[in-house]
């Protein structure tokens, strides 16, 4: 079970850096002026946080597979808290990502007709 816990914590911060390296893009894409040499080093940096992701995500599911778990981890209140912290991270993520598209789309499309 060490390695669940192990595999869970390394997925929620891999999330958070994640949404760090997707902060940074979006401010990047955002700017007047588009940097191509700064866009793809967030872009490799992306791809390879997502990599990392998706490795942790496979460590989980083997760790699952040993001890006989599955989400969201009834009777095991340590993991259902990370597994719970993971998904809110996971909503939070998403949210702001959606709110940036809001915002890009609006800037994209000017500040609308004058009065």
């Amino acid at each position: 079970m060490d390695n669940l816990t192990l595999a869970l914590r390394q997925l929620d911060q891999a999330l958070d850096k994640l949404g760090q390296i997707l902060q940074a893009e979006y401010q990047l894409l955002m700017t007047l002026t588009l940097q191509p040499v700064a866009l793809q080093g967030i872009t490799h940096d992306k791809s390879r946080q997502l990599s990392t992701l998706a490795h942790y995500d496979a460590l989980r599911q083997q760790a699952e597979n040993h001890c006989g778990l599955r989400v969201p981890y009834t009777g095991h209140p340590d993991l259902a808290a990370l597994w719970w912290q993971i998904q809110t991270r996971n909503r939070e993520g998403a949210a702001r990502a959606e709110s940036a598209e809001r915002r890009a789309a609006r800037s994209a499309n000017g500040p609308g007709p004058y009065p």
